[in-house]
């Protein structure tokens, strides 16, 4: 059955089934108006309502041709039904609903008002019909505002501040001249200190009856208006943990000592502060950076982030970032040594050296550095030399495991003593934290203050100087401390609460609803950008919001402005571009829970897509693909987050699994960079399991394919460093097949140069034959770059060299070397090979018992690394010169070198000849009878010859074992140290194990 709907109040219309009504004329209308609203009305009193200026007769012929036109306008639905001829009425059976009755049958509607009854209706010559409407329209105005004022109150009575706000707005709107709705608002305002709002709604107020009427505001709002400005200016005489301290007076006193004793350069203790989430850490350091420290110090500070804790060495970064600005602000010069390696590490200061490059400098050439952490360490002794140094790190919980040792070793750096370390931690515990906390309780200068929460007394200090004393109630005091267990960030939010809505009875047992009320005061344009902002797990920039947010850079700037004075966000300022971030983890996270998940989702999408434009294919790309992963993982978007995920790894991995590594664009910065070994493994299994739900998920992707090949060969690379090489073999393969049936020549070529490189490594020289004519038609064919030729004339020269060929090898080891050094660019690119091959030479030159002249090769491969700091293959070059330097009896220089290289080997696992090193210092030790440490790199070198099994070196540890055996006899103190490891070891056996370690069966077939 076809349904009307009529509304009257406010834009008064009348629809059938959803299809609006049209009345062809005025009078029919209001005919129809009037019998919805009364039901029944006889003839006489239709025709007297609209025609009343007329004769019965006309009147009610008149009325007789409305009642048709009506019966016509809707056609087949009966409206009317008639008693005789004497009254019309609403036919029963038809369904008409109006907002009238709705609004008359429910005590507490005020949802359908939208407007006054019949709002602007006027029907000529029909005063009778006029005056009843003015008449009902006036019963519904007094209705609306009687129930509006009683959800006022109840509103008012429960602190419902929304709503109320919205009920008084009402009221306003029914009669603006009427004051009473303006003093509730004010009030309502005024209740949530929301002053400024207040002071607005006077105003606007004043300029009504200013304007209209001539008259200035009743004495009531007044008064309102006077003690809001009262408030107001006693609102700037309380802050709320901004202008007082509370507590920690012991530590404040043991603070102050330690700075006293650091600026007048008496022995002194660095700073560890520890607690729970929330308890002060962070308070206190603030403290101490503003109240107790003063300009005869500089203070750099870095926070850590726990997305950022397996990021190798990022908050020294930060550090370093924060000390150019001090270098600048002093007008000090660093070293252009230094700014070589820094320049990399943290591209500001690569501008910093462009600006000295026409200015004087005092560098030196003593500075061969290879590793970012000598580099900090010298920039901090040059930077402290000047004016002390205080660095703070706050959150070293989530500091990652290689800036964590790092730390250690300068707390116990005696050249440290013009540098002050001032750290923040939780109580949460880590292994890398652990070890942390122990090896400074035994050896480093620091002294650690554990925070404790405040007890009651101290709560209600707090409380006391941040609320107004008639505010405080004794079950208000145990009511916070019981809710925040007097933790001071908990303890902070609910005053903020409480300051907010001047009640507790809005107060929670729930932290998620104390921020919640943080942010229920934020407009539309502040909650949008706070929840693009959360979506961050550092900071955001102006740039980014810009895109999220329909405004100019400008009207951005002014809006985060604001939550930064509202205590939302903090500004952080880089040379291209303004950042911000929460001034909390827990107001980023709050914030984050809001947002539901598929809005999430379709953020961090978008948030990557957004920053695959800032790639560049350069240096600062590998910090893009952090952010990048963050947001694809969060996106659930498994695609991108592979992708991204294999470039980042393969970024770090492309350096430290390749012996002599191509040296492009962004793999410079990663000679001074190390991900820890420990992670590896783990990072390419969770990397392989993510392979395998993309290709359940998505099994038609025409990327897969290239997503598996590249895994599979990451994969296989690490067992094959690892010794692994059954497995590593079998995945190489499986690369090669891949690739060849994509036509993906270049990774064909990849995954021959592992299984070279498994060859050389086992010294396999009938594999590497024929790896070698497989690989070299399709090098031939299908390399991109003529130089590649480089790298496989070393490897057929490593062919010829185990072949024992020393003639032939050396020529293709120079003919490498010719090709790599026909232009800058390419010897830049390629110099790893160069000194690989420079290196070679000289290991021809120790076969020919020429020492001399393989020094001199050794000592050019070092010097080629030693010019750009490239650490990576210095371990062997090394270990090489040792090994000379030891046959020339320069037994000094020997240990120097092996020394240097064992401190590199450490860095690393599964390094070929690592063992080498290890057996020589073994022999060195020997000489100067210090058995006990001999013993002790004998059992080194033997562990990891195990590894990679390399005949060689295997065949070496045999020698050595052999010829201490046999000092034994002779010797007590030598047999007293090794006889019980070397009780097993039989000298008769050893040329036959020799033997069987040349003839070892190949892997591959």
């Amino acid at each position: 059955m076809e349904k009307i709907i009529v509304h009257f109040f406010g834009n008064y219309r009348t629809t059938v089934d959803n299809k609006r009504i049209i009345f062809p004329y005025g009078k029919a209308e209001a005919l129809f108006y009037y019998l919805v609203v009364n039901k029944y009305a006889s003839r006489d009193q239709l025709a007297n309502l609209l025609w009343a200026d007329m004769e019965d007769k006309i009147a009610k012929k008149n009325l007789r041709n409305a009642l048709y036109t009506l019966k016509k306008l809707f056609k087949d639905i009966e409206v009317f039904s008639y008693n005789g001829l004497s009254a019309v009425c609403l036919n029963p059976d038809v369904i008409i609903e109006s907002d009238y009755d709705e609004f008359i049958q429910n005590d507490h509607n005020v949802e359908v008002f939208k407007g006054e009854f019949l709002q602007g209706m006027t029907v000529k010559d029909a005063v009778e019909f006029e005056r009843w409407m003015y008449k009902v329209r006036d019963e519904c105005n007094f209705i609306y505002s009687e129930r509006l004022w009683n959800q006022l109150t109840e509103h008012k009575q429960n602190k419902n501040y929304f709503q109320l706000e919205n009920i008084c707005r009402k009221i306003i709107e029914l009669d603006e001249y009427d004051e009473s709705g303006y003093i509730e608002l004010m009030n309502c305002y005024k209740e949530q200190q929301k002053y400024s709002n207040a002071i607005v709604i006077y105003n606007d107020l004043s300029d009504l009856l200013l304007r209209e009427l001539d008259i200035a505001p009743n004495d009531e709002t007044q008064k309102v208006y006077n003690e809001i400005l009262d408030l107001m200016n006693e609102r700037e005489k309380v802050k709320i943990s901004q202008k007082f301290f509370i507590g920690r007076d012991q530590e404040k006193r043991l603070l102050k000592n330690i700075y006293d004793s650091f600026i007048k350069n008496e022995p002194y203790h660095s700073i560890l502060i520890r607690s729970a989430m929330g308890v002060g850490k962070t308070r206190l350091k603030e403290y101490f950076v503003t109240e107790i420290t003063d300009k005869t110090v500089n203070i750099v500070e870095a926070n850590c982030y726990k997305f950022e804790e397996n990021y190798v060495l990022r908050p020294w970064k930060t550090i370093l970032v924060n000390i150019l600005k001090v270098v600048k602000a002093e007008k000090m010069i660093l070293p252009l040594s230094l700014l070589d390696v820094l320049g990399t590490f943290a591209p500001e200061f690569e501008s910093y050296k462009k600006e000295l490059l026409n200015r004087p400098t005092h560098d030196s050439e003593a500075h061969k550095l290879f590793e970012i952490e000598d580099v900090i360490v010298e920039v901090l002794k040059v930077v402290s030399s000047r004016k002390k140094l205080i660095l703070v790190f706050e959150d070293i919980h989530w500091m990652d495991a290689r800036s964590m040792r790092l730390l250690d070793s300068l707390l116990v750096n005696d050249e440290m003593n013009n540098c002050l370390f001032f750290l923040t931690t939780r109580n949460e515990m880590n292994s890398e934290l652990e070890k942390f906390l122990v090896y400074i309780n035994h050896y480093a200068k620091v002294k650690m203050i554990e925070l404790n929460a405040f007890n009651e007394d101290e709560v209600k200090r707090f409380i006391d100087r941040a609320l107004p004393q008639e505010k405080i109630t004794r079950n208000l005091l145990e009511e916070i401390y019981h809710e925040t267990e007097g933790n001071a960030f908990f303890l902070t939010e609910y005053i903020h609460a409480i300051m907010n809505h001047q009640s507790n009875d809005g107060l929670t047992p729930r932290m998620q609803d104390v921020l919640k009320f943080r942010f229920i005061d934020l407009n539309e344009i502040e909650k949008k950008l706070v929840e693009i902002a959360s979506l961050f797990y550092d900071e955001v920039s102006i740039s980014v919001l810009k895109e999220f947010i329909d405004l100019d850079e400008l009207e951005i700037i002014e809006v985060a402005e604001g939550l930064v004075e509202k205590g939302f966000l903090k500004e952080i300022t880089y040379q291209r571009d303004i950042c911000y971030s929460f001034v909390h983890q827990k107001l980023r996270e709050f914030q984050y829970m809001q947002i539901p998940t598929g809005k999430k989702r379709i953020l961090h999408n978008r948030i990557g897509k957004l920053l695959e434009c800032n790639l560049k294919n350069n240096l600062s790309d590998n910090n893009i693909y952090h952010k990048l992963i963050y947001h694809f993982e969060r996106a659930c978007n498994d695609i991108e987050l592979l992708r991204y995920r294999i470039k980042s790894l393969s970024t770090f991995l492309n350096f430290i699994h390749e012996r002599f590594p191509t040296i492009n664009f962004d793999n410079e910065s990663f000679s001074k960079l190390y991900i820890g070994e420990e992670h590896i493994e783990q990072n390419l299994t969770s990397l392989m399991a993510l392979l395998e739900k993309v290709k359940d998920d998505f099994p038609l992707n025409e990327e897969i394919p290239i997503f598996e090949m590249n895994v599979l060969f990451l994969n296989g690379r690490f067992n094959i460093r690892r010794g692994y090489y059954e497995r590593g073999l079998i995945e190489i393969e499986q690369v090669i097949k891949l690739a060849a049936k994509l036509k993906q020549y270049d990774f064909v070529l990849k995954g021959y140069e592992q299984k070279i490189i498994y060859a050389i490594q086992t010294c396999d020289t009938k594999v590497l034959g024929q790896v070698l004519a497989q690989a070299e038609p399709i090098m031939q064919q299908n390399s991109t770059e003529k130089y590649k030729n480089g790298i496989w004339l070393r490897y057929w020269g490593m062919y010829e060299f185990l072949k024992r060929n020393f003639k032939q090898a050396e020529e293709y080891f120079r003919e490498s070397i010719s090709i790599h050094t026909q232009d800058i660019e390419t010897y830049e690119k390629y110099r790893l090979n160069i000194a690989a091959c420079y290196r070679n030479i000289g290991v021809i030159r120790m076969e020919h018992g020429d020492y001399a002249g393989a020094l001199h090769y050794f000592e050019r491969a070092i010097s080629i690394c030693d010019e750009k700091n490239l650490w990576i293959s210095l371990s062997l070059f090394k270990t090489n010169a040792g090994v000379a330097c030891y046959y020339l009896k320069d037994y000094s220089q020997a240990k120097e070198h092996l020394q240097s290289a064992l401190s590199i080997y450490n860095k690393l696992a599964y390094n070929l000849s690592q063992p080498i090193a290890e057996i020589y210092m073994c022999l060195l030790l020997l000489m100067e009878k210090d058995y006990q440490n001999a013993l002790s790199y004998l059992m080194k070198a033997e562990e990891h010859a195990q590894i990679l099994r390399n005949p060689q070196e295997l065949i070496s540890l045999l020698e050595l074992k052999k010829s201490i055996v046999n000092a034994m006899e002779t010797d007590k103190g030598l047999f007293n140290t090794f006889e019980k490891y070397l009780s097993d070891f039989d000298c008769a056996t050893c040329e036959e194990k020799k033997r069987k370690l040349m003839e070892q069966p190949s892997l591959v077939s």
